[in-house]
């Protein structure tokens, strides 16, 4: 995956290249200002499973940046967002714009789906 191959080199000098593969449209739920979870990290298997609505293409390419940079700051922070994950993440310079970007938009795409 060409998006997750320019994250790991910009931010992480390629050293991070786990599995990434599209899980099921789910049901929005908590975690997420919007309730649609965007992404998750599963550190048995090495694999960051990306919600489908990722691959619209109404949604910017760097919302999938963004998201792949977040789950593979738990590849080298762990599960939680402790301060240390925080800290990281915010060294990302979209990270405030995300959270704009996602209430503003990202439970219209899903419902117009």
């Amino acid at each position: 995956m060409a998006a997750l191959e320019r994250v790991s080199e910009r931010w992480f000098a390629g050293m991070l290249r786990p599995t990434v593969v599209y899980g099921r449209r789910g049901r929005p739920r908590g975690g997420n200002p919007v309730g649609i979870v965007l992404g998750h990290y599963e550190p048995d298997c090495s694999t960051i499973v990306l919600h489908p609505i990722l691959a619209d293409t109404r949604v910017p390419r760097w919302v999938l940046d963004w998201t792949l940079f977040h789950e593979l700051l738990h590849m080298t922070h762990g599960g939680d967002h402790g301060a240390m994950f925080l800290a990281a993440e915010a060294e990302h310079p979209h990270t405030r714009r995300m959270e704009r970007w996602a209430q503003q938009h990202l439970f219209r795409i899903y419902c117009e789906e």
